[in-house]
């Protein structure tokens, strides 16, 4: 382990553990008596808007999220690279379930840097910085960006294989070319078609397939069977827990708090595949379900909801801002490209069917299948969520790196205008850097929005 950076997970780990030690001491004073001197330096680090985590609301689901967190940075992550597991970094268009039956250390490039950027105050900054200064322009993406500059650093594990579809972002092809030849690492590309059809799938899911082949090349280890129907089965169980979160965020109003939404992402990418995945959509789907029997929504009563869906992607350098819409201005995120989550479970009655299904998960990731090839997808994808919700505004937040969902905005927001008959806020951002717009003005902007969105609402049913 010590030739393999260790010190961002390390950090994170303990980022996770003084998280768990406030929400279950459910107060403020009482939980800094339990830090240790380490973890009490680590504090310092941490955003303010973490602290928000312990308000009844989202106390017993951020629970099972830093649950979650804290098993993958230090049980997954520290403990494997003390005993010499190999590392896959891997591409957010896909789970880690086969790393996981390969007894690998998965680790998502871009969750690694979204993490860094949501959970300390001067988010992963310097890894940015750091990649920058070698040229790397600033328009790249910061979720890949961050990851980089740490390797540079050697505060992050270097990859022994890296995992690329190649689909939905050019960029990031060549990022992840550049960890591959930086690091010696293994690169495992899966080739992605254009299209959305069924041909186009039968050519990804033997793509896909190939991964486990190179994937036992590489390591000299078979894919055990038995391991993978087990690891399947929980991610299945998570799913259904979701699934019936996603069909109760129907409900007027919505009895789901937004950062159930924004957390999941993460799940996905770390958690599925172990029970602590299970627990953490076993819990959201609760406070739903809780939520909608007793009538209740999660802004505040006696405030009319305002029902909002994100085009883009989230804003997650400052998570604190989906309960800012809640409480300040009464409006609910509903979803954002990052969290279509509508495959069903996996048929693990054998090792190609577990495969195949995995395939088609990944085939029909966020961002993958909306950005794969033609407008249409991503189009349609919104305005049947803006029906089937009953949204009353989208909103864009344009990350400055995804060339391709600027290209497109303005044909979503027309649709969604002719189709949907809802109004579309557009502003430019960067997902995990605060310094590209700060979060004051994107406040700005949308309290002006919601502002005429709701006097519009109440015109039309005046």
């Amino acid at each position: 382990m010590s030739d393999n950076g260790t010190e961002f997970a390390r950090l994170m780990a303990m980022t996770f553990k003084i998280q768990e030690k406030f929400l279950d001491a459910g107060d403020l004073e009482k939980a800094l008596g339990l830090l240790t001197e380490e973890e009490m330096k680590v504090l310092g680090m941490l955003q303010v808007g973490l602290a928000r985590l312990i308000q009844p609301k989202r106390r017993e689901m951020a629970k099972q999220w830093v649950k979650c967190g804290y098993k993958y940075w230090n049980d997954i992550v520290l403990k494997g690279l003390e005993e010499g597991k190999k590392v896959v970094y891997f591409f957010f268009t896909h789970s880690p379930e086969i790393y996981y039956a390969m007894d690998l250390i998965p680790i998502c490039v871009e969750y690694q840097s979204v993490t860094g950027a949501l959970a300390w105050a001067n988010g992963a900054e310097d890894g940015i910085d750091r990649i920058e200064a070698e040229g790397f322009p600033s328009h790249l993406c910061s979720t890949q960006k961050a990851t980089m500059g740490y390797l540079l650093m050697n505060k992050v594990p270097k990859p022994d294989i890296i995992v690329k579809p190649v689909g939905a972002c050019d960029a990031s092809n060549m990022a992840y070319q550049w960890m591959a030849e930086t690091t010696d690492a293994k690169f495992i590309p899966i080739d992605t078609p254009y299209a959305m059809d069924a041909k186009s799938f039968e050519y990804y899911a033997r793509e896909f397939r190939k991964v486990v082949t190179r994937l036992e090349e590489i390591t000299g280890q078979k894919l055990d069977p038995e391991r993978l129907r087990e690891v399947v089965e929980y991610s299945n169980e998570a799913y259904e827990y979701l699934l019936e979160t996603l069909e109760l965020r129907k409900t007027v109003p919505c009895p789901d708090p937004g950062f159930s939404h924004i957390s999941a992402a993460g799940v996905m990418l770390t958690s599925v595949g172990h029970p602590e995945g299970i627990s953490y959509f076993k819990t959201c789907r609760d406070i739903a379900k809780n939520n909608m029997e007793r009538g209740l929504g999660v802004v505040p009563e006696g405030m009319e909801e305002i029902r909002t869906i994100w085009t883009n992607v989230p804003i997650l350098f400052d998570i604190s801002i989906y309960e800012w819409m809640e409480e300040e201005l009464g409006a609910v995120h509903l979803f954002d490209a990052l969290d279509w989550f509508f495959t069903q479970p996996i048929d693990t009655s054998n090792t190609e069917t577990t495969i195949r299904g995995l395939a088609e998960r990944s085939f029909n990731w966020p961002m993958h299948r909306q950005g794969l090839g033609y407008a249409d997808t991503w189009i349609d994808d919104f305005v049947w969520l803006a029906k089937e919700y009953r949204a009353d505004c989208a909103i864009f937040g344009g990350h400055m790196a995804c060339k391709h969902s600027w290209a497109m905005n303005k044909l979503l927001s027309d649709a969604l205008k002719e189709r949907a008959g809802i109004p579309s806020l557009r502003f430019d951002m960067d997902i995990a850097d605060k310094r590209f717009t700060s979060i004051a003005d994107i406040k700005a902007k949308m309290t002006e929005f919601v502002k005429t969105v709701r006097e519009s609402k109440r015109r039309s049913h005046g």
